[in-house]
């Protein structure tokens, strides 16, 4: 199977695009912001959501009172996570991902194929294009790869673990430094690790594991 041409969060992300989002409330269940329109996440972090301007068409973060904290000048924007979230400019022909903190200043460049990766146990997916195919690995928060592009699929970290595929449809489990912990055996996770445990999927059907890889439960 060839490489992924395309991150499964940019398809998330486009399919919120025509849902209206809001109100927000409160914990005493006053509404504080109405709407931030059909453009936007889901959910608060670190104080902000990320927003589209339906004006524009680019995004950025709204605060608690529905006020533009980050003007919306990106392509697209991610939700924080960490202090950081990652943000898609246009540079040249290419949409690129860079990275910005709660005050809307730059820390890392515009120079990764877009993910909108969120940062988990320090580290954010990325991707890098060779000839026609992209290729994923995982960079700390100085920009530095941890775990090299060579990878079809890598998702998000998760009590230390992230899924991944290195060549072929499986699906397994590796650590923070690149280390497979669990082997490629898995078509699909349905729910990543969650108190030491995970959902997936092989041809048998659905069962949870540990953190080993082994069979805590099977679904009959």
């Amino acid at each position: 199977m060839a490489c992924l041409k395309r991150n499964p969060l940019r398809r998330e992300l486009n399919e919120l695009n025509n849902v209206p989002l809001g109100p927000y409330i409160d914990l005493a269940g006053n509404i504080i912001i109405e709407s931030v329109g059909s453009k936007g996440m889901s959910a608060f972090s670190h104080g902000l959501i990320a927003a589209g301007d339906e004006s524009t068409g680019m995004y950025g973060y709204r605060d608690i009172t529905g006020a533009w904290a980050i003007a919306p000048k990106y392509t697209a924007s991610g939700e924080f996570s960490e202090g950081l979230a990652a943000v898609d400019l246009t540079v040249g022909k290419a949409e690129l991902t860079g990275f910005i903190d709660t005050s809307g200043k730059e820390v890392l460049p515009f120079k990764y194929l877009t993910t909108l990766s969120a940062f988990q146990c320090g580290l954010a997916v990325a991707c890098e294009k060779r000839k026609r195919d992209h290729f994923f690995g995982a960079i700390d928060r100085s920009g530095d790869w941890v775990i090299e592009p060579t990878l079809r699929f890598l998702g998000s970290f998760f009590e230390g673990l992230g899924r991944f595929a290195k060549t072929g449809d499986k699906i397994g489990f590796m650590d923070t430094e690149g280390n497979v912990v669990i082997k490629e055996r898995f078509l699909t996770v349905l729910r990543e690790f969650t108190h030491g445990v995970a959902w997936v999927r092989d041809e048998q059907g659905d069962l949870y594991i540990n953190k080993a890889g082994e069979c805590i439960w099977r679904k009959k």
